[in-house]
């Protein structure tokens, strides 16, 4: 390859990257504290819901199979994330028009946020139920009849 071919080359995936559209400012599902609704986001791009919708369910079974769903996106293996992140790009190449793939990590924190906080609540559930539960660790239960 010659200097010009590469510089064609170099000058050809600068320009691709430039154009791929970037991540909106502020957290995915906070638009009042700064942040933006991730399905108004896309549907500025030409995503109707019935396209988000289909494209959303389809990354959450990715997360459901590839994701620990008890936690939050913080503390996801990162391999696992960029294996949910290629797949959802394989099943659904419109997702590379965007920088880094944002919309399917936010779909992913999104989903995870839920996830992990609903485990959280049954979690502090049994606790208060064992907590109200009489204690029969240790004694024996005789048959009084």
């Amino acid at each position: 390859m010659d200097a010009q071919s590469t510089t064609s080359s170099l000058s050809m995936s600068s320009s691709s990257l430039s154009s791929l559209i970037l991540k909106p400012p502020g957290e995915v599902g906070r638009p009042q504290r700064g942040g933006y609704n991730l399905q108004r986001t896309l549907q500025d791009y030409g995503w109707d819901e019935k396209s988000f919708l289909s494209k959303r369910n389809f990354v959450h079974s990715l997360i459901d199979k590839h994701l620990e769903v008890n936690r939050s996106i913080t503390f996801q293996d990162k391999r696992s994330i960029q294996k949910v992140i290629k797949l959802a790009k394989d099943q659904f190449p419109e997702f590379g028009a965007f920088k880094d793939a944002w919309p399917v990590l936010d779909m992913c924190k999104m989903h995870l946020r839920y996830t992990s906080g609903r485990e959280r609540m049954r979690a502090i559930r049994r606790i208060a139920q064992a907590a109200k539960a009489p204690q029969t660790v240790g004694k024996r239960v005789r048959d009084r009849s």
